[in-house]
C-alpha cells in the first residue's frame, strides 16, 4: 500500500495540493466580490460548492494539466463547504459554550471541529471573552515589550537630515 516516494509521484502530489489550495483561495476571493447581500452568502458558497464539485467530476483525463484542474475545482467545492458549515454553526449556536468563560472540553472541541475556536472569529461569546482577557495578558511582564526592545540612540541631532 505504501511505498517509497519517486519524485514524480512527490510532483504529482506537489501540484495536486498547490493546485487545491489555489483552488480554495480563488474560490474565497470570487465569494468576497460577488455582489450580494451578506444574508445570501451563504447560498453563494453552497451554489458554489456545488458547482465546483460538479466541475470536478466533469473533468476528464490523466495529463498533468488535467489533474490540476480537477484538484482546483475540488479545492474551491471544500473550501465553500468548510466555511458554510462553520457559518452554519456559528448561527445555530451548535458550537457556543453555555459559560463562555469556562467552557468544557468537550464543548472547546465542538468549537475546534466547526472551526470556531478562535476568539478573533468565533462566536459573539468567545470574541468577548477574548476581549475580557486581552487586558490581562497585555499587562503581563513577561508581554512587556518596551523592556525587550531597547532604545537606540543613533546620534541624531537637529538639521542632521533635509527632512527636519
Amino acid at each position: 500500500m505504501f511505498k517509497t516516494p519517486s519524485k514524480n509521484s512527490a510532483m504529482d502530489s506537489a501540484v495536486t495540493i498547490g493546485s487545491a489550495v489555489a483552488g480554495g483561495m480563488m474560490s474565497n476571493a470570487a465569494v468576497s466580490v460577488i455582489p450580494v447581500e451578506d444574508k445570501h452568502k451563504k447560498l453563494v458558497r453552497g451554489g458554489l460548492a456545488l458547482v465546483s464539485a460538479g466541475g470536478a467530476a466533469a473533468v476528464q483525463g490523466k495529463s498533468s494539466t488535467a489533474k490540476a484542474l480537477k484538484a482546483v475545482f475540488i479545492g474551491m467545492s471544500i473550501a465553500q463547504a468548510l466555511q458554510l458549515v462553520k457559518e452554519v454553526a456559528d448561527e445555530s449556536g451548535i458550537a457556543t459554550p453555555k459559560d463562555a468563560a469556562n467552557p468544557t472540553s468537550s464543548e472547546k472541541l465542538v468549537a475546534a471541529v466547526f472551526g470556531l475556536a478562535c476568539p478573533c472569529n468565533g462566536t459573539e461569546n468567545q470574541k468577548s471573552d477574548f476581549l475580557v482577557r486581552l487586558p490581562q495578558q497585555l499587562s503581563n511582564p513577561a508581554m512587556d515589550l518596551n523592556a525587550a526592545i531597547p532604545s537606540l540612540d543613533l546620534g541624531k541631532t537637529q538639521g542632521s537630515t533635509p527632512f527636519d
